[in-house]
């Protein structure tokens, strides 16, 4: 069926007559006797009767012209530009899976700056466990179930784009009562030393094990925790070190009684960066989320 036979049906139904439906479809009279004459073959249907000196449509017609407004309607919001996004006043939410990490070096400043820029809008903010995989969080990222990831850049599918938020290095803490540790720190003593790992999915093998791995050497992880605050809390209580970002120390510094040293194994920088499905690339919501990020970069 044309789409255009559809508005023909509709404009003849509601005029009940060829010459009015011609004008509100701003065709020709005989155009408009064409697509009435289309009507009657493809639907078997005489759509317009003459009862005196006016045309009446049949009940199959009125019918019809009911379900084509529908159909009408449907393509027509399907073909229409997206509704423009208003952040000032929307109340959108947006969906957000990240680490403790991300929690404590992204959200603070993002909350702030929303507060500002759009008041109403809500995050669900999904914090990653050690049940969570690049794949599965893949999955989620493509069937809309999250909107955006913010994690350390990796590799990723091309089904997905990203933007690169801010670089990070690693620092290494200890009590600032620690009974060897004077606001010095060797490669010697690192090594010697027992340490806390901030690990979210429970391996006791992370970045700083992988660099010393490279270089023939090891350290020894006496505990695992899943927080930077744990770890900050028994790092403060005992001589135990934890090697973890610059960012996160700035936080953690100004709650626990910790000393912050250069990490004395070479560790190159490392970037953070927000991940979103293609598939979400033309949504207006997303277009300005990502677009907000990019903005408030340097506060972060």
């Amino acid at each position: 069926m044309d789409y255009n036979l559809l508005k023909a049906l509709t404009a003849l139904v509601s005029t009940s007559n060829v010459t009015r439906a011609a004008e509100k479809l701003h065709l020709s009279q005989p155009a408009a006797s064409n697509a009435l004459a289309r009507l009657r073959t493809a639907m078997e249907d005489p759509i317009l009767i003459r009862s005196g000196n006016a045309m009446i449509p049949t009940e199959r017609a009125i019918h019809a012209a009911k379900e084509a407004e529908l159909l009408i309607d449907k393509i027509e919001q399907l073909f229409s530009p997206p509704t423009a996004f208003i952040p000032e006043t929307s109340n959108h939410r947006f969906v957000i899976a990240l680490t403790d990490y991300g929690m404590q070096t992204v959200v603070p400043t993002l909350l702030q700056s929303l507060a500002k820029a759009a008041p109403n809008i809500e995050l669900d903010i999904r914090l990653l466990g050690d049940k969570d995989s690049l794949a599965s969080l893949s999955e989620a990222l493509l069937n809309n179930e999250v909107d955006f990831l913010i994690s350390r850049m990796i590799e990723t599918p091309k089904a997905f784009n990203s933007i690169d938020l801010f670089q990070d290095q690693f620092v290494t803490i200890a009590s600032s009562h620690h009974s060897r540790i004077n606001k010095e720190l060797s490669e010697r003593l690192f090594l010697k030393e027992k340490h806390i790992l901030v690990s979210f999915s429970g391996d006791r093998h992370g970045l700083v094990d992988a660099a010393l791995k490279s270089q023939s050497k090891n350290r020894v992880i006496a505990h695992t925790v899943s927080n930077f605050y744990n770890a900050a809390l028994m790092v403060e209580k005992t001589d135990l070190l934890c090697t973890v970002s610059e960012k996160v120390v700035g936080d953690l510094s100004e709650k626990f009684n910790i000393q912050t040293l250069p990490c004395p194994i070479v560790m190159p920088k490392f970037s953070v960066g927000m991940y979103w499905s293609r598939v979400q690339d033309k949504k207006p919501e997303h277009v300005w989320f990502i677009q907000f990020l990019k903005s408030i970069q340097t506060l972060l």
